[in-house]
C-alpha cells in the first residue's frame, strides 16, 4: 500500500482524520519503517552487529512494533559468540515482539531458531508449530519441524 502513491497519499489521511487524542506522527513511523528495512538486510546479510544499532533507531521511532524487537533479539543473539550469556535476554526480548504482535511469525521463527541452538528441541517445535499456526506455507517451518520431530523420534 504504502508503495503506492495513491493508496499510500488515502492512508496517510486517514491516519491525520483518525489523530484526535493520540496524534500519530506518520514520518516517524515511515523513517523507522525505512531504517528496520536496512536492518533487516544487514540480518539477512549476517551483518549482525551492524544491524543492532540500527534496530535499536528503529525501535527508538517506533516502539509498537514486535518485528523491531524479534529482529533485533536475533541479531544480538547470533553476534554473541557464547549465546548461554545473552539466553535470558533473547528469550525476554522475543516474548515482548510476541506480545507487542501476536501474529508476528519472524518472532516465532527466530524463538524457534534460538531454541534450537540452545539445544531446546521442545520449545523449537512448539514455535515452529506456533510459526505455522499464523502461516502454514512457511517452508523453513515446514523443513526445520519435520527434521526435528523426525530426530526426536529417534
Amino acid at each position: 500500500m504504502l508503495c503506492n502513491e495513491a493508496k499510500k497519499a488515502a492512508y496517510l489521511g486517514g491516519l491525520g482524520k483518525g489523530a484526535g487524542a493520540n496524534p500519530i506522527d506518520v514520518a516517524s513511523l515511515l523513517e523507522a519503517e525505512r531504517i528496520f528495512a536496512g536492518a533487516a538486510a544487514l540480518v539477512r546479510a549476517r551483518r549482525f552487529k551492524e544491524a543492532i544499532p540500527e534496530l535499536d533507531r528503529a525501535i527508538a521511532l517506533n516502539d509498537a512494533e514486535g518485528e523491531f524487537f524479534a529482529w533485533r533479539a536475533f541479531a544480538r543473539f547470533s553476534s554473541t559468540p557464547d549465546k548461554r550469556l545473552v539466553e535470558r535476554q533473547t528469550q525476554e526480548e522475543l516474548e515482548l515482539a510476541i506480545q507487542k504482535s501476536p501474529n508476528c511469525v519472524v518472532a516465532f521463527l527466530f524463538s524457534a531458531r534460538v531454541a534450537t541452538v540452545l539445544g531446546d528441541v521442545p520449545g523449537a517445535i512448539k514455535y515452529y508449530k506456533r510459526c505455522l499456526a499464523q502461516e502454514p506455507d512457511h517452508l523453513e517451518a515446514k523443513r526445520e519441524l519435520r527434521l526435528l520431530e523426525t530426530r526426536n523420534l529417534k
